[in-house]
């Protein structure tokens, strides 16, 4: 098979990519897209306040993160019992995820009630102290009311993940828009104080947030009971409630990695915004608009190692190891290409986008060259993720583990604690060499992925 075989492939892959890929980037893109609508509202009130609302997003998206993991190692089974047909294995996996769900969400909501303001005031550098108190009042305020909306979350991802897991796209995504649609909608009446509803400032963003996200999980759950003839692990859900020992073990042996990798990957992105933050709130201000907006760019990065994840993940447990290969080879390059182009576009309007926000002028400026740098990084993070997510479709988590996690906390966080401390760099040539560490970790992972050794086949 000549090169251009091996990385192109029929149209009927990409038929089938797409069917996976677009509710899944559909969905991500509306979500982003009125993140950013949320994230100009809350800046229109001011810098404070859209800096409060970024720092205590940004101790949430550790929570989500961790979530994700969590879930992930038992979804590895489930995608892989869904290409074997297995329901009862499906829905044991599915009750791993409703406990692990309901311990972890225990843990957090704890954490974050006894030591949330402690996590806030680690951002807080080289400003005047009224500066910090008023930054971490909204802070406090936004936290508080955002816990109650972390148990719809986590049961929205629980059911939402395992039937992306089985295939079943489209409504996982329209219910994602449709609470999206709701998060804006109570935004600009309890942000502002519209259509008769009271002015709550960032305390409304947080309301809206809570809101939508009881909505997305209300819709997800009225469609498994709707459906639940035809899902197969809502089928077996019954017999699946007695989990096989042997079944906890391998996904406790597979999901320790897998977790213990996003908690050091999670602290690790943490502590590289914290090392940020010493630039003082016009940094912390303009990172907010370089990552809301470089998500809006991500998700097309993101749906396609989702694509992996799912497709590849169904060829394994079906035992079709060499087709599992071809077409990994083969999505990773459609990945490449896509964020070539996205890379590009982002360049593009990374002079104007930023003008969107109600801030000064020197925050839109750093935040147009942050931007830059993303979209110069967006093809190499292509090939990072399609890695990480090849590698975790074969159950190999112990490999993601010194491959993201590891490098997080280890390589990048030390290089921004470094140049935060012990250099006078500006926070864009910071973002850019912590970024550029990213291509030892492609170069890293295609070594791992060209091996082979990821593809097994772990349900049989």
């Amino acid at each position: 098979m000549n090169m251009k075989h091996k990385l192109i492939g029929n149209k009927d892959l990409y038929k089938a990519v797409l069917m996976v890929a677009l509710p899944i980037m559909l969905q991500n893109a509306i979500t982003n897209f009125v993140s950013l609508l949320d994230n100009l509202m809350v800046g229109s009130l001011g810098t404070l306040q859209m800096s409060a609302v970024s720092i205590s997003n940004q101790l949430f998206n550790v929570f989500m993160l961790l979530t994700f993991a969590l879930l992930n190692s038992s979804g590895i089974f489930l995608a892989q019992y869904c290409g074997k047909k297995d329901g009862k294995g499906m829905a044991n996996c599915f009750w791993v995820k409703i406990y692990s769900t309901v311990i972890f969400l225990i843990l957090a909501i704890t954490t974050f009630y006894i030591f949330g303001d402690k996590l806030v005031s680690l951002y807080l550098h080289n400003n005047d102290a009224s500066t910090i108190v008023e930054t971490a009042n909204y802070a406090h305020n936004y936290m508080r009311i955002m816990l109650v909306g972390l148990v719809p979350f986590g049961f929205a991802c629980v059911f939402s993940m395992s039937l992306r897991e089985t295939g079943r796209t489209f409504f996982p995504m329209l219910a994602s828009i449709i609470a999206v649609f709701v998060n804006l909608f109570f935004n600009y009446c309890l942000i502002f104080g519209k259509l008769g509803f009271p002015q709550y400032g960032t305390s409304g963003a947080a309301i809206a947030t809570v809101i939508a996200r009881y909505c997305e999980m209300l819709l997800v759950f009225i469609y498994l009971l709707i459906n639940k003839h035809e899902i197969e692990f809502i089928k077996h859900l019954k017999e699946g409630l007695e989990i096989p020992k042997l079944l906890i073990n391998r996904i406790i042996s597979k999901g320790s990695p897998l977790l213990v990798n996003e908690i050091f990957y999670t602290i690790g992105i943490t502590m590289v915004a914290q090392s940020y933050a010493y630039r003082g709130i016009d940094a912390v201000a303009a990172y907010n608009i370089i990552t809301t907006i470089g998500n809006l760019a991500f998700v097309a990065n993101m749906a396609c190692a989702n694509a992996i994840a799912i497709m590849v993940g169904q060829k394994l447990g079906a035992g079709k190891i060499e087709e599992a290969k071809e077409m990994n080879t083969q999505i990773t390059f459609f990945s490449f290409m896509v964020n070539i182009c996205v890379g590009i576009i982002l360049i593009m309007f990374s002079g104007r986008i930023p003008h969107l926000y109600n801030t000064s002028l020197h925050i839109r400026e750093l935040a147009t060259q942050g931007l830059i740098v993303y979209g110069l990084y967006c093809p190499i993070s292509s090939i990072y993720l399609a890695c990480y997510f090849t590698i975790r479709a074969g159950g190999n988590t112990k490999l993601t583990f010194f491959f993201d996690g590891f490098f997080s906390l280890f390589i990048s966080f030390p290089i921004a604690f470094f140049l935060s401390r012990f250099t006078s760099f500006g926070i864009i040539p910071m973002y850019a060499i912590v970024s550029g560490a990213d291509i030892l970790k492609v170069c890293i992972g295609l070594k791992l992925i060209s091996s082979g050794k990821w593809a097994r086949n772990i349900v049989d």
